[in-house]
């Protein structure tokens, strides 16, 4: 499930229908309506993609709940900020690297911008309020490093700083399989935890068993 923008961009681009488990939604939509439809169709969870504020936000993941489906969705969901996703209900947020939305430095995006300038603005985030949301709800962060490992080489150590305050993260890798790898990118994942995440062995075990269950 995801707003408009994420869809249509505001130029109403999308011409195929929507299906039951691929939904806009709006505020003024019926959510009861929106969330039976997807359990009908035998979802068990729903993920929340982008553009939803955070009013909007606390009404889906209510609507969610009163038909009993599991919530996950990106850290960040333009405009609902990542503590702000924390609080609505959410209880799997996706996507470590999303915490780069905290930041307060404008030069991030520019092309001009160094790879040593971008570790020093991650390194700057005050990732302290988050993490203590994350844990006080008892939620979980899927970090999804494989997806941003070449793009994004900072979430390492966003990771570790997350890590080492408590959060509770699960091995997710958001990456398309390559039936011609000898080994699924899980072991990717659970490697970079180990080797570059601060994480035990059997830290990163857990991440990928007991947490991910």
């Amino acid at each position: 499930m995801a707003g408009d923008w994420y869809y249509n961009r505001g130029q109403h681009i999308r011409k195929e229908p929507y299906s039951p488990w691929k939904q806009l939604l709006v505020p003024d939509d019926n959510l009861d309506k929106a969330t039976s439809v997807a359990k009908a169709c035998g979802a068990t969870g729903v993920k929340l993609y982008h553009s939803f504020d955070k009013d909007f936000l606390a009404d889906v993941t209510a609507a969610a709940k009163r038909h009993h489906l599991k919530l996950w969705g990106h850290t960040m969901l333009y405009p609902a900020k990542p503590v702000e996703v924390v609080t609505s209900g959410m209880e799997v947020l996706s996507h470590v690297s999303m915490l780069e939305t905290m930041r307060t430095d404008s030069l991030f995006y520019l092309r001009s911008t160094s790879m040593a300038c971008k570790d020093s603005i991650i390194a700057g985030i005050n990732i302290i309020p988050f993490c203590k949301a994350m844990k006080k709800h008892q939620r979980i962060l899927d970090a999804a490093l494989c997806v941003s490992e070449f793009k994004d080489p900072w979430v390492f150590a966003l990771l570790k700083r997350v890590h080492e305050q408590g959060v509770k993260v699960s091995t997710g890798t958001d990456q398309i399989v390559d039936l011609n790898r000898s080994y699924p990118r899980l072991i990717d994942e659970s490697c970079y935890f180990v080797n570059k995440c601060g994480f035990t062995p059997a830290e990163a075990l857990y991440s990928a068993t007991q947490i991910s269950a």
